[in-house]
């Protein structure tokens, strides 16, 4: 692939940025809690650290001797860079780890270099590690590379195909992709696990990467909207979580994608009945000011503990290893509705016949005194 293509290609999948997975001290405590539900994975509602505590974990973890050092601690320093998008010092410092530790944890190693070349716009190199992690963990992260490479190939494949030598054609959603690359051989129920797999990992990704990324907030939307995985339903539909998941990547994106994701949000919920793209639009930002909210709680938090000579790692685990569930406007469902204007009308109906009935029986004595 020649430079100007690779250039291009930077420019055209920016969205990648947050498609790998990150390993260091915050995954393994957030892997021991409950992964949060689509919708709050959506709007963004769980906590997620702030600048100032990347600054604050790259000057403790950085106190330490570099003799002394642990392979997490190259981890953690490798991946404060990384959010802090100093993507040349997070590879900087993996290699290092590498160099030093070439066998002790190398998946986490090689999980967290294909998150770095990502991000630097070295696309093939990444993908090249994510294989590498796969072959050591396939399972590790809920699967979640399996995902991520699948989504980078996707999106190389759409930017890049031509129909010469690609019989796919494109634009095609994420879902119908891997309808394409599935295994003819597997039954029904196992596709359909794939694409239940497919929905945790895209949670995940969300999580342990970037909430707002627009390209994995489209590919979470595609497979919602063909499958819901069973341990996510809550009170809110398939389609509109599908439909929620479109619209905040359309607020992220630029055009013509901002339009395209639109445009599936309202086809999502355009069978729904009594449903139309403005509720929920008016539920979703109301979701969305409340993760907000959160978020600005968190980094003055962190601001504060880092200004006391607090450690924020055991604070910020303190205060919000749990936090109160995201507020959803309770609404009436349609079908609640029309079946309540059912039995209204029945019971109308109803009277009105005992009226006819009272009436006749009225008319018949009278006719049969006279």
């Amino acid at each position: 692939m020649t430079h100007g293509v690779t250039f291009l290609l930077t420019l055209s999948l920016s969205g990648l940025l947050p498609l790998a997975c990150l390993w260091d001290y915050d995954t393994l405590i957030m892997e021991r809690s409950a992964v949060p539900t689509a919708l709050e994975s959506i709007v963004g509602y769980f906590p997620r650290h702030s600048k100032h505590y990347y600054r604050w974990r790259i000057k403790d973890r950085e106190s330490t001797p570099v003799d002394q050092r642990s392979p997490s601690d190259y981890d953690d320093i490798a991946v404060a860079y990384e959010k802090l998008n100093q993507h040349d010092k997070a590879i900087e410092v993996i290699d290092a780890k590498i160099s030093r530790w070439p066998e002790i944890g190398r998946y986490e190693s090689e999980a967290n270099l294909a998150t770095f070349l990502i991000h630097a716009g070295r696309l093939e190199e990444g993908i090249e590690h994510i294989e590498a992690a796969l072959a050591i963990n396939p399972k590790a992260h809920f699967g979640r590379e399996i995902y991520q490479k699948r989504l980078v190939e996707y999106l190389l494949q759409k930017d890049v195909r031509t129909n010469r030598t690609h019989a796919l054609q494109f634009p095609m959603r994420f879902d119908e992709y891997l309808y394409h690359q599935r295994d003819e051989n597997k039954s029904a129920e196992e596709s359909v696990d794939e694409y239940e797999a497919g929905i945790r990992g895209l949670i995940g990704m969300l999580r342990f990467g970037n909430h707002d990324s627009p390209v994995l907030l489209a590919a979470l939307g595609d497979l919602l909207a063909s499958q819901l995985a069973p341990e996510q339903r809550d009170s809110i539909n398939a389609n509109r979580l599908a439909a929620r998941a479109y619209l905040v990547a359309s607020y992220n994106s630029d055009e013509p994608a901002r339009t395209r994701n639109r445009e599936l949000a309202q086809a999502a919920i355009a069978m729904q009945v009594g449903e139309s793209i403005e509720s929920v639009e008016a539920e979703l930002r109301a979701e969305l000011i409340q993760a907000e909210q959160l978020q600005r709680r968190i980094e003055q938090d962190e601001k504060n503990w880092g200004e006391r000579g607090e450690n924020l790692d055991e604070m910020f685990a303190a205060d919000y290893g749990q936090i109160a569930p995201l507020v959803v406007q309770p609404r009436r469902s349609p079908q609640r509705l029309v079946v309540r204007i059912l039995v209204l009308a029945s019971v109308a109906a109803l009277a009105i016949i005992l009226l006819v009935v009272r009436k006749r029986r009225h008319y018949l004595k009278q006719s049969a005194a006279n």
